[in-house]
């Protein structure tokens, strides 16, 4: 007898509540560059393109529950006309997880270059961009031509020659181990750019969070690979990969969000000046503006107010990137 469960359910809700809480997070960002700092730089521009794929890969979710996925294979109505949507859909998400994860990467390897004044650090972190990048673009390729013709990934219509499971579980496997060694480098860099900066509780406490809230990250990397293999033996794929893409999107969710954490303390020292003051939260007051920059100067006398207020988003560079969706 075929089991009748389905988790096509809590795939749609983890994808769409970790979306709705990774957009809040991002639109703070923005508007903390674009009305505090008054600056929008390289690193924004790559979250941004995260922040995209992000998007793209939550909207396959529901493309793929609509034909199948979450049920249970043997269950699919009409599997001639679902299972290739499914399939394709499951492919797009793929690439978007792939796409994602480069964004965050590049997003925190600029942002650690804009503050190493070592020539070391600059090129250890240059090599993790051109690492990244050359691997980005080679898992990209494997995932498009598993297939002759490329179709043939999620049409079972379509005869075609294609790579075995367990040659794209190895590749799976084989890119979250680099991915994980230029993880390492990332994670550590921030300790050689802030150890001979002073800093004071409240700063170390809010490194302390953030860094923390990557460590989960790092978690959901590691439980990915349980599902990973899981998928690799199951003949139910529709059923099967959903743990895989939950992980996965929990994964490179945990990542934009805490990107973009790092970069809020300025709006959050904002709003604390204008609740003192008993004033309406405006966009665009300047005089809050500079109170707010400035009174990152009380907390570190040796620091301009653009050091320490930009500070916070280097402790946060430990917190996360890694792909397979």
């Amino acid at each position: 007898m075929v089991p009748t469960d389905s988790r096509a359910g809590s795939f749609l809700s983890s994808t769409f509540i970790l979306l709705s809480v990774a957009w809040i997070v991002y639109l703070c960002r923005v508007y903390t560059r674009l009305y505090i700092v008054k600056g929008f730089f390289l690193e924004d521009i790559w979250i941004t393109v995260g922040m995209t794929s992000l998007t793209i890969f939550a909207a396959m979710v529901p493309v793929q529950t609509n034909h199948g996925g979450g049920a249970h294979l043997l269950n699919i109505t009409n599997p001639e006309y679902n299972i290739p949507r499914w399939g394709h859909a499951f492919f797009v998400a793929q690439q978007m997880y792939v796409v994602t994860l480069f964004g965050v990467k590049m997003s925190m390897s600029f942002l650690l270059l804009r503050f190493s004044a070592s020539k070391q650090l600059n090129w250890v972190l240059y090599g993790v961009i051109g690492i990244t990048t050359g691997l980005t673009i080679a898992f990209t390729l494997w995932l498009t031509f598993q297939c002759s013709p490329v179709p043939a990934q999620w049409d079972i219509n379509i005869k075609g020659d294609c790579v075995s499971r367990n040659a794209y579980v190895t590749s799976v496997y084989i890119l979250s181990a680099i991915s994980a060694t230029t993880d390492i480098v990332t994670a550590v860099a921030p300790v050689f750019v802030l150890r001979k900066l002073s800093l004071d509780r409240k700063t170390k406490w809010y490194a302390a969070v953030t860094m923390g809230l990557g460590s989960a990250a790092c978690v959901a990397t590691l439980v990915r690979f349980k599902f990973i293999r899981d998928f690799s033996i199951s003949e139910d794929v529709t059923y099967a990969m959903v743990p895989l893409s939950i992980a996965s999107f929990i994964e490179v969710s945990l990542g934009c969000i805490c990107a973009s954490l790092a970069t809020l303390r300025p709006l959050i020292q904002r709003i604390l000046i204008r609740t003192r003051k008993g004033h309406s939260f405006e966009v665009g007051s300047n005089a809050d503006d500079a109170e707010a920059v400035s009174s990152y100067d009380s907390l570190q006398k040796s620091w301009n107010s653009h050091d320490v207020m930009e500070v916070d988003e280097l402790s946060a560079t430990r917190s996360h990137s890694r792909p397979g969706a």
